[in-house]
């Protein structure tokens, strides 16, 4: 009774499930749930709520598992169809033969290696068995973190399949280069599987086939090269990835084949920024492309994406909706020519955030899209966004770094902020100085840029906007959203309209206040 005021909590993030994957080895008693080798934190499977008056808990929610609660309620977490789950040499491994413990390194092993029982660590994602007879093949079940189903993962695409019709299917132990070579000529491949394939793999599509490579739906496949994946298409070939996790290697596009267009589709994947990840989740190659288009005359068109460095020859065009170009760095390339230099294709963007700097031939368009690029000291490099052709196109409702060259701005950022704190300030009109108007600008500057709460890829708020974001960019989206490949998350109507209802609720005198719990 009589309670002041009262405070909501929402979860940001989503989690995603991961499906009878293989664990990443380490060595015969250490593995990782990761299928990249690396540190991840594992994410509970929200059960829903069967009475309104419950108290909300933390396995009600999409939060991140700690060791503590883990190990409390074991039970509750540890299933087939629950949080995480391990399978030793395909027999279930039950909750009675597993343990929580706290698995860090410790020098150049872990802590707390285990005699009897399995040991899980929920916080780093790291697996440690017994000594003794180690598994062969040990598959696990996890959730990770995400603020919106990109990237492929164990949500519904299905809607996104490009071709439809009979298929050929492939699963882990299978070769997917001898798949591919049956499929090139023409028609679908589907990955039935989570499974891992590390292989060198190479595709020649001829003139007018058209080719899908696709993870079965609600299915992650983790593609380990050997070396870049070489593509050749041909004069009116299309080739079609959807919901493959790739790693180790670059997507190539060969300058090969006669002149003509062809087109390259990149649905719901991953090309893993750096190409590989460290333990710590740090980029293995940090400036390497993931995507490199040789050939003329390719189109590119990225959806859902989540992918490295791109690049591209000057006769191409690149398109991406709701996608991520993550350079692994505000000064490293992130869309250039082949050198990573001169200017590549023309390029277009909507609802994506780019990280890295971006040399286009022409920009046709930037809508809703967050270019957090910068130069670092001693840069060859003269604008952070530089697009040579600004005859055409247009960047509207994006926040562009001011020392960019782009086409006509429209109500992008931080160009907006400036000009209004500039007419704040200047009143009467006429009576600010020059060094007082550069001084505001400088200042107006600092204020307005994105905030990430994480940059790396792996990460569970990774290009999620952080809460210090200023409103000019977390709201400054044409329908008022936020700018970036998150813009669909649709966040600020959504708290927008929680606000709204919730006056209708509280009595007088009480008020409620918002927290971001993730």
């Amino acid at each position: 009774y009589n309670i002041p005021n009262i405070g909501l909590f929402l979860w940001r993030l989503d989690a995603f499930a991961v499906r009878r994957s293989p664990a990443f080895r380490v060595d015969d008693e250490r593995f990782l749930f990761s299928p990249l080798g690396n540190n991840q934190q594992l994410f509970t499977r929200p059960h829903s709520e069967a009475d309104i008056t419950h108290l909300a808990e933390p396995l009600n929610v999409p939060e991140p598992i700690s060791r503590r609660v883990l190990d409390t309620y074991l039970g509750q977490y540890y299933g087939p169809q629950l949080s995480l789950f391990l399978e030793a040499d395909n027999l279930d491994t039950s909750v009675g033969q597993v343990q929580v413990c706290n698995l860090s390194d410790d020098g150049s092993t872990w802590a707390h290696l285990p005699v009897s029982k399995i040991s899980i660590d929920p916080v780093l994602g790291r697996i440690a068995v017994p000594p003794g007879t180690p598994p062969v093949n040990l598959r696990v079940t996890y959730h990770y973190g995400l603020s919106l189903p990109t990237g492929g993962g164990s949500y519904e695409r299905g809607k996104t399949f490009a071709l439809g019709g009979g298929f050929a299917s492939v699963t882990q132990g299978q070769s997917l280069q001898m798949a591919l070579t049956a499929t090139q000529a023409g028609g679908i491949l589907q990955i039935a599987d989570s499974g891992r394939y590390a292989e060198a793999l190479s595709l020649n599509i001829p003139a007018a086939a058209k080719v899908e490579v696709r993870a079965a739906n609600e299915h992650r496949p983790t593609l380990v090269l050997n070396g870049d994946w070489t593509v050749t298409l041909a004069p009116g070939a299309e080739l079609t990835l959807n919901g493959l996790l790739i790693t180790g290697g670059r997507l190539r596009v060969v300058a090969a084949g006669a002149v003509g267009t062809r087109i390259l589709r990149l649905r719901h994947c991953t090309l893993v920024p750096g190409l590989s990840l460290t333990t710590d989740g740090e980029p293995v190659s940090p400036s390497v492309p993931s995507l490199v288009i040789e050939r003329e005359g390719t189109t590119v068109e990225i959806d859902h994406c989540l992918l490295g460095g791109l690049r591209a020859v000057d006769n191409s065009e690149v398109s991406m909706t709701n996608s991520l170009v993550d350079a692994t760095a505000p000064s490293g390339v992130a869309y250039a020519a082949l050198d990573g230099l001169g200017a590549g294709g023309v390029l277009s963007m909507v609802n994506c955030t780019v990280m890295g700097k971006v040399h286009t031939k022409r920009l046709d368009l930037a809508s809703n899209t967050i270019f957090a690029a910068a130069l670092s000291n001693g840069d060859s490099w003269s604008h952070p966004v530089w697009s040579e052709q600004n005859q055409q196109g247009c960047c509207r409702f994006s926040f562009v770094p001011l020392n960019s060259i782009v086409p006509r701005r429209y109500r992008c950022q931080p160009d907006l902020a400036v000009e209004a704190a500039l007419l704040e300030a200047d009143q009467p009109k006429g009576s600010l100085t020059e060094p007082e108007s550069q001084a505001i600008a400088l200042a107006t500057q600092a204020r307005v840029r994105p905030a990430f709460t994480a940059r790396r890829y792996g990460q569970a708020a990774y290009g999620q906007l952080a809460g210090p974001c200023p409103d000019e960019i977390t709201r400054g989206a044409d329908d008022e959203s936020e700018m970036g490949v998150f813009h669909d998350v649709f966040a600020p109507q959504r708290e927008d309209n929680l606000t709204i209802r919730l006056q209708e609720y509280l009595r007088f005198g009480l008020e409620a206040g918002i927290f971001h719990a993730s």
